[in-house]
């Protein structure tokens, strides 16, 4: 009876020194390991040479992909200028790459959607080049039937044509299923073909993959951007445009052609001041009636007098080559040529003018008012080129004074398809 109150001080001096005495020791644990840490040398220095090594040796792949990736989708918007409403969604594509300028996003995504553009330009390579050798079979089949018809052979060639035409449209799906990268053209991988060509689940994963892929193309978006756009540019160049016409077409009235001539080319080069700016201003704020809100880019122009001018002269500049399409209607096989140099020459013009909007929108004082005169005076010097060679084509393109309106300097390029 004596011992148990000694007993049970024991335990209960045991129970509160045991935790009170691991606190100083998991401290003093933490203290050593992270004294060891700073002993020990930093583990990012091997690695960090290691990977800046292997971003230089990787540089070249990725500078090849880069452009093989930007070919593919200038091929799609220059074939998109050539179809029917799709001529909005490359105009309106175009718009956003400078809306993206213009907001200041980072160069990287500068160019939307470029990875889905090369992975589609991969995949029609892939069927091109697996087509070649199917090609030939066809044309020995063609070539069969034409110098031994009816014989054996020319069934055989026939058949042997049919079944390769079956394997190549088997062989570039099962590609696509896979992902549509180089290497799934080169190897089918026969026994993943197999297994899982014949599943329902395969499928429905490709249904869903076209699908994603297919709407984040935004292609309903960027066709209502470039109809929106097209439709401003028209009510701006209208007025403006009929002058000029009637100026044209009053030969036995002097003074008529001279008012409409004079008058309507000094109107058109206050349109040119303004619209390319108000067509991407448009695009900034997602809003119609920005294109008709001219005074907030007088007080821009303030800010950024030189970049507004670059952005205008080169956007003139660019745009007078593709006159020289206009000269003669080119045959329908060759209307992607005109809409490539399009794409070419009328994307770097839009991404410059969003690179003046977005200096000229900095909340920065106003700049001397003799950069500005400057400025504002060699871009009306830059104005009477663009006149005299949009005078030239109305004479030698087969829209005549039309041109003057369907100007492919801020519209879609619909006058390369002719009449």
């Amino acid at each position: 009876m004596t011992n148990e109150p000694a007993m049970i001080a024991e335990i209960v001096i045991d129970a509160e020194v045991v935790p009170t005495a691991e606190e100083p020791a998991t401290e003093s644990m933490h203290a050593d390991l992270l004294e060891s840490k700073a002993i020990q040398p930093p583990d990012s220095g091997v690695p960090r040479t290691t990977k800046v090594w292997l971003w230089w040796l990787l540089l070249p792949i990725r500078v090849t992909r880069w452009l093989l990736q930007l070919t593919s989708l200038t091929i799609l918007l220059a074939v998109a200028s050539t179809i029917p409403m799709l001529q909005f969604a490359s105009l309106g594509y175009m718009l956003e790459v400078g809306k993206r300028i213009a907001l200041g996003r980072t160069p990287r995504d500068w160019i939307p959607g470029l990875p889905k553009a090369g992975r589609l330009g991969v995949m029609a390579a892939g069927a091109y080049l697996t087509w070649l050798p199917v090609g030939l079979v066809i044309d020995y089949a063609n070539s069969a039937s034409i110098i031994v018809p009816g014989s054996p052979s020319a069934r055989n060639w026939h058949i042997a044509a049919w079944l390769s035409f079956f394997l190549w449209m088997v062989h570039v799906c099962w590609a696509g299923l896979r992902g549509g990268q180089w290497h799934h053209f080169l190897w089918p991988a026969p026994i993943r073909f197999l297994k899982n060509f014949w599943r329902t689940q395969t499928w429905r994963q490709a249904e869903d993959a076209v699908w994603n892929y297919s709407v984040g193309l935004r292609i309903p978006s960027l066709m209502w951007l470039g109809f929106r756009a097209s439709v401003g540019a028209i009510l701006w160049l209208l007025v403006p445009s009929i002058f000029i016409i009637v100026g044209m077409q009053a030969n036995e009235q002097p003074g008529l052609a001279g008012l409409g001539l004079v008058g309507g080319g000094m109107m058109m080069a206050v349109v040119l001041f303004y619209l390319p700016f108000l067509q991407l201003q448009m695009a900034r704020e997602d809003r119609f009636r920005a294109i008709f809100d001219w005074r907030p880019l007088r007080h821009e122009f303030q800010r950024a007098p030189w970049a507004y001018f670059l952005a205008f002269f080169f956007t003139l500049l660019l745009a007078i080559p593709l006159y020289l399409f206009r000269i003669e209607k080119l045959p329908s096989e060759l209307l992607w040529l005109p809409s490539l140099f399009f794409v070419l020459l009328m994307l770097p013009a839009r991404m410059l003018v969003g690179w003046a909007l977005r200096r000229g929108h900095r909340d920065i004082p106003t700049r001397f008012w003799l950069s500005r005169w400057a400025a504002w005076l060699l871009q009306i010097a830059s104005v009477p080129t663009y006149l005299l060679f949009l005078y030239l084509a109305t004479l030698t393109s087969w829209d005549g004074a039309l041109v003057v309106l369907l100007q492919h300097t801020f519209l879609v390029p619909v006058p390369f398809l002719g009449r």
